[in-house]
């Protein structure tokens, strides 16, 4: 019996910092399988790999470990300007906690003041770095993650993703937020409570760029502590004590809920007028 054959190579490469190394390492680590890699470092910048198995294997490693090595120098480009990024180079480099719709991650750059424009087969063209997208994808991402099993639809979640990552603010505060600048409000049905936008989509972007230049002007408009947890209990609450003297009111007199409603105001009335 043939003892099987196993195929050796090395490569050698340089990056710019021993950030960078870090950074590749950690990708080829996530990317790259073959039956043996080794990685040995010389300085703080260099990076030496060997790699042994079959031979068709090996090559088609190193070609893509070229690929991921030049990503890299990419991502911590220190010159400014205009590049274009496909679609699929940032999503293979960005470490993602659940599936998101990459315009929301562009949505975010335009926010904070990067351009983004995308070509005609679907690349993006923007003055940020490969890094900083990559960062703003992998937050969006932990976001979308976050709201996986909240009942809130999926142009809301847009919303509460841009605005959480441009201000800096949690989900529950994200929300809460929203709900108190009325860009969000809560849908209640018998199965549950379901938080939708006020508006169209195209409209609550526009309705976000101006809350968030309202903010920046003046931040005291966030000195709230409202969470969502406790309105929606509160509001439940509420809904059951309402339930509970309709039905008892109607039982009785069949009398409309509208009625409660203006006794309560026409017995207000007669109390301020006693006091």
């Amino acid at each position: 019996m043939s003892r099987q054959k196993y195929y050796y190579k090395s490569i050698k490469l340089t990056f710019g910092s021993n950030e960078e190394v870090v950074k590749f390492l950690e990708l080829i680590s996530r990317k790259i399988k073959v039956f043996q890699m080794y990685a040995r470092t010389r300085g703080s910048n260099n990076v030496e790999l060997i790699l042994l198995g079959d031979p068709y294997e090996v090559n088609l490693a190193i070609s893509e470990i070229r690929k991921i090595a030049k990503i890299v120098k990419e991502m911590y480009r220190k010159v400014r300007g205009l590049a274009t990024y496909d679609q699929r180079i940032i999503l293979d480099t960005a470490k993602l906690e659940a599936a998101i719709p990459l315009d929301v991650a562009y949505r975010v750059l335009e926010f904070l003041g990067y351009r983004v424009e995308t070509t005609r087969d679907g690349k993006l063209r923007t003055d940020a770095t490969l890094r900083e997208i990559v960062n703003v994808v992998e937050q969006v991402s932990r976001l979308y993650k976050e709201m996986m099993d909240m009942d809130i639809t999926p142009q809301a979640k847009r919303i509460i993703a841009i605005y959480s990552i441009v201000m800096d603010r949690d989900i529950d505060e994200a929300i809460s937020d929203l709900l108190k600048f009325e860009l969000l409000k809560i849908f209640e049905s018998e199965e549950r409570k379901l938080i939708v936008l006020a508006y169209s989509y195209e409209k609550a972007l526009e309705k976000l760029k101006e809350i968030i230049a309202k903010i920046k002007e003046k931040p005291e408009l966030l000195e709230h502590k409202v969470e969502i947890v406790e309105k929606v209990e509160e509001e439940e609450e509420e809904y059951e004590k309402i339930q509970e003297i309709k039905k008892k009111i109607l039982g009785e007199n069949e009398i409309k809920l509208e009625d409660i409603v203006e006794f309560r105001e026409s017995d207000k009335e007669g109390s301020e007028g006693r006091e």
